[in-house]
This record gives structure tokens, sequence and C-alpha cells, in this order.
């Protein structure tokens, strides 16, 4: 059983070929939980749901250069000429599946009026992308490498 810090520091990389800007994938969490927002104060929860899903689904199935919010996010950072910070894909890949998932199941929740529901799925997920956005801290990153070291994965 692998010990907590070595699920923190996650698995060697890299465990996939391909890499992802992982400056871009923070602002991308950072424009997720600012949806998220728009969605809950316009009352408009299921479309934004809906919009996040097909930008994940774009992001985690090998369809990522059609993202709108990566490429608003690559936008702003070369504007600002910040350099990328190279990631590995595999868990970045696994953590956008995991926002699909959460985007649809928030998606379906809203638009069945199921509200506590929708707010709690919509809570973990802003948590998540806070957590990324300002610390840099993937909480599916993590679920990815555990999962990989107890071999599930």
């Amino acid at each position: 059983m692998p010990t907590v810090t070595q699920i923190i520091s996650g698995p060697a990389c890299p465990v996939a070929p391909g890499q992802v800007d992982g400056r871009a994938a923070r602002l991308v969490a950072f424009h997720v939980w600012i949806l998220l927002l728009v969605g809950w104060i316009s009352h408009e929860v299921p479309l934004v749901a809906l919009f996040l899903a097909f930008d994940f689904a774009l992001r985690s199935f090998g369809l990522r250069t059609y993202s709108v919010l990566r490429f608003f996010s690559r936008a702003w950072l070369n504007l600002f000429s910040i350099a990328p910070k190279p990631e590995n894909i595999a868990p970045k890949r696994f953590a956008a599946r995991i926002g699909f998932v959460f985007s649809i199941a928030l998606a379906l929740t809203a638009w069945f009026d199921l509200h506590h529901a929708a707010l709690a799925i919509s809570g973990v997920f802003g948590v998540c992308a806070v957590l990324e956005s300002l610390l840099g801290f993937c909480v599916g990153c993590k679920v990815y490498s555990l999962l990989l070291q107890i071999g599930v994965y």
C-alpha cells in the first residue's frame, strides 16, 4: 500500500507519452470555477454544465485543440508572455474525464430540479477547480496517481 507522501507526489513521470501546459490547465480550472459561479448567479446551471461537459469531453478524448477554455487560457498566457510549464498528459486527461462526469451529473441534477444534489456536485466541483487554479493541487491527478499505484488504472 502506498504511503501518503507517495500518493501526493504521484507516479514517476512520464506515465504516458505527451505533455500539457500546467499553467494553461490552472487557468482552465479558474475559468471552470468562474463559469460555475456564473451558472448559479444567472440560474443557468444546466446550460453552463453542458458547455463544461462539452469542453471537458474535447480535452479528455483527444480533441483538446478545439477546447474553448484551453484556447482562452493559452491566449491569456501568450498575451502576458508566460512560458509553458510542461506536465504529463495522463493525470490531466484523467482529471478532465472526471470533470466531464461531474459536468454531466451537474447538468442532469440541475435540469431535473434536484437542487441539493446539484449544489453538492457543483460545490465539490468548484473546490477542485479552486484547488487546481490557486494552489496547483489537481485532485483528479492525485486520484489518478492513487489508482495507478494500487493497480486499478
